[in-house]
């Protein structure tokens, strides 16, 4: 059966997998100052990096979250995420706290400043609804500005 064709077909002049041609001289979008992507320097990965922030932290307790507040010495805040098991049982509801967890701290992460924040999710966040849920968060950021603001530890500055 050779007849020719082969499968799959193969691209012809640089066309992308859609069939829209790019013009090589394509550029990335440029990208300006309201970018609130949550990128990998926005989060805290590795055990030594939650253990510093446990240790010589400010703990801010609200009805279902606490958070947990230091500078971290970059001009940026990263994000770090505690939730366990029993704040929610479900895996699905557990990923659905982070997401809104994060994309709240997408959102106001312009006002933190240098710190690092480690949000634990405690018992009962999963059965709150997601508008409430949203405006705690809100008011826990508010929290962390005002202690950066008061003791100044937003400046991204070590030792600050």
């Amino acid at each position: 059966m050779a007849s020719g064709l082969e499968w799959p077909p193969r691209q012809v002049g640089g066309s992308s997998a859609r069939g829209v041609r790019r013009d090589e001289t394509d550029s990335p979008p440029e990208r300006n100052s309201t970018d609130r992507r949550f990128r990998p320097k926005h989060r805290l990965r590795r055990r030594k990096d939650f253990a510093k922030v446990f240790s010589g932290g400010i703990r801010l307790n609200a009805r279902v979250v606490t958070t947990v507040v230091r500078p971290n010495g970059v001009n940026h805040p990263r994000l770090g995420l505690a939730v366990a098991r029993r704040s929610a049982r479900r895996a699905v509801a557990r990923h659905r706290l982070k997401r809104r967890i994060r994309e709240s701290f997408r959102h106001h992460a312009g006002r933190l400043g240098g710190l690092d924040v480690v949000v634990i999710v405690n018992p009962g966040a999963e059965k709150m609804d997601s508008k409430r849920f949203r405006e705690l968060l809100a008011q826990q950021w508010e929290r962390v500005v005002r202690l950066a603001h008061r003791t100044g530890r937003g400046s991204g500055q070590r030792g600050a």
